[in-house]
């Protein structure tokens, strides 16, 4: 999903003394636009639950650095996915499952990691086999 714009808007909360209802106005301000880089990453896992292997979307507003590991739910890392530049764009990574020392992980909760420059970005995922 590509932002490209967001809406400033002014909450009103009114209620009446007396009354078992709340009246809400929402005000819009104003648009502001948004540049792409000001959000220049995403990351999703499909699909999620998976069995045996997901891909890891991701993208980038420009060329970076990027990191993309796998850890399980007690923090240690599974696999190094990704290590070195990429170009900016849409990219997708897939993951087997599998350890770095290649043997088959355990069903459960893993978590991608992302980093791209200062920006991380973690996405869960559930090992079901």
């Amino acid at each position: 999903m590509k932002i490209v714009e967001r809406t400033e808007i002014e909450l009103y909360l009114v209620s009446f003394l007396g009354c078992r209802y709340l009246v809400v106005y929402i005000c819009v301000k104003k648009k502001i636009p948004i540049s792409y880089k000001s959000h220049p990453i995403t990351l999703s896992c499909l699909p999620n639950p998976f069995n045996p292997s997901c891909r890891i979307h991701f993208t980038l507003a420009e060329q970076s650095h990027i990191r993309v590991a796998v850890y399980d739910a007690k923090g240690r890392m599974v696999r190094k996915l990704k290590n070195g530049i990429q170009n900016a764009g849409t990219h997708v990574l897939t993951w087997n499952g599998n350890s770095s020392e290649g043997t088959a992980c355990a069903s459960g909760l893993y978590f991608f990691h992302l980093t791209v420059g200062n920006h991380v970005l973690f996405e869960k995922g559930l090992l079901s086999r």
